[in-house]
């Protein structure tokens, strides 16, 4: 690159990288030459003369849905290829409804042996690379769901247990409809436990600053421990009334 590149052609440069791609950078440069090295020239100024200065924004902080075709239009801001699918992730560990760059990435680095002055040998840090705001990671991972009738029983419960689920994930479907079947929905998660019979689960729209959900759970039926009744047509279990609160904890106590 170029000593005196423009924002353009340092941004089509970091572009290229496949540590970027296919997410995208923005960059912008000084208006004028600045400065440079020790202030050792007259009135105490630097001699040497020609540098700029380029910021770098990592433009991966907008979520998109990941199953779409991801067009150009998608960068800046996420990622350009075909769609994937939801539970894909980054090596960061993010998930791709974010750009590749998304949270607090590495510091560029800048290899220097390419650069001279015209006075002297290449200070040290003539190519300084430094960070003006730190990135932000956005929701990620896994979480428990508890559930303790045995603590908080209400006499309706067939089943009283303190039990946790599976780990779930941060962006998991609300039904086995929604999963598939295969057992990563919360409802699923939910109904293996021996003390929750049917549940029904529905999630909210995702918020878009930080991928969070909220999902909203309704209990149908008890588990049948024997429960106690069931209806003539479908043989279900009856209701399982005023449930305890399900906890987020680690621990097993009840929220």
């Amino acid at each position: 690159i170029n000593y005196d590149a423009t924002a353009e052609d340092m941004q089509d440069a970091l572009n290229q990288l496949s540590s970027i791609a296919p997410s995208s950078v923005i960059v912008s440069r000084s208006n004028s030459e600045i400065r440079s090295g020790p202030s050792d020239g007259m009135g105490g100024l630097s001699t040497q003369v020609g540098g700029y200065i380029w910021s770098v924004t990592f433009a991966s902080n907008v979520w998109k849905d990941p199953t779409e075709v991801h067009d150009l239009s998608f960068i800046p801001g996420n990622w350009f290829g075909s769609g994937v699918s939801p539970s894909d992730t980054w090596d960061s560990g993010f998930p791709k409804a974010w750009g590749k760059n998304v949270g607090d990435v590495e510091m560029i680095e800048c290899i220097d042996s390419g650069m001279f002055t015209t006075n002297g040998v290449f200070p040290i840090d003539g190519c300084k690379i430094s960070e003006l705001v730190k990135g932000t990671a956005p929701i990620g991972g896994k979480f428990k769901l508890c559930f303790d009738s045995l603590a908080n029983a209400n006499g309706v419960m067939s089943v009283t247990a303190d039990l946790c689920t599976d780990f779930i994930d941060h962006n998991a479907p609300a039904s086995a409809v929604d999963s598939g079947g295969d057992r990563s929905s919360v409802e699923e998660k939910l109904e293996a436990l021996d003390n929750i019979g049917d549940v029904f689960v529905s999630r909210g729209s995702v918020n878009t600053k930080n991928g969070g959900y909220t999902w909203t759970v309704q209990f149908l039926h008890d588990a049948d421990g024997p429960c106690q009744q069931k209806d003539d047509f479908t043989s279900l279990c009856n209701s399982p009334g005023n449930v305890p609160k399900l906890c987020d904890t680690n621990g097993s106590t009840a929220c």
